[in-house]
């Protein structure tokens, strides 16, 4: 140790002596400035990658979500056919596109499962792709919805576009 050969240098040499107090404590406030600057290196990489963790984390719950929302808009739709019972109002055969915030019937299906995400970013379209709404014929659901993750924001990066689709046969 560099600190230990300077006392035997300016010290005569005895077995199992130690430096001084003020050597060490000059010591020791070089070793806290090296530690200060290796923090500054490392905690920026170190955050950078948990909040990265975080916001990848937050992007595929955001897929999943949307994932499910489909296909409970599809099972929505499917029992929403021509042949609908009267209390429930029938969708179709018309395409319908619009956002989580709107007032139709569609958008009071899919409104109450976004977590976390905003209603207004939300885009849905329902499209009936027989071109009918009776029994046996296909609806289609496309939710998108733009991710603005934190850690590509900071370095300019756009939105991430999501999307998830279901598609079904009509039962009524």
């Amino acid at each position: 140790m560099i600190v230990h050969r300077l006392y035997v240098d300016r010290h005569e040499h005895r077995p199992g002596a130690r430096p001084p107090r003020a050597v060490l404590k000059s010591h020791t406030r070089c070793r806290r400035g090296a530690a200060a600057v290796e923090a500054a290196i490392v905690l920026p990489v170190f955050l950078l990658m948990i909040l990265g963790t975080l916001d990848l984390g937050l992007a595929v719950f955001h897929d999943n979500m949307l994932s499910a929302i489909a296909r409970r808009t599809a099972r929505q739709a499917i029992v929403h056919g021509a042949l609908a019972p009267p209390q429930v109002t029938a969708w179709g055969p018309s395409s319908y596109a619009g956002t989580a915030n709107d007032a139709s019937a569609v958008a009071l299906v899919v409104r109450p499962m976004l977590i976390t995400m905003d209603p207004g970013q939300v885009q849905i379209n329902v499209d009936w792709l027989d071109g009918g709404n009776q029994p046996d014929q296909r609806v289609r659901v496309t939710l998108t919805y733009r991710e603005q993750s934190v850690v590509p924001k900071f370095f300019g990066h756009p939105p991430i576009g999501l999307q998830a689709v279901s598609t079904m046969r009509l039962l009524h």
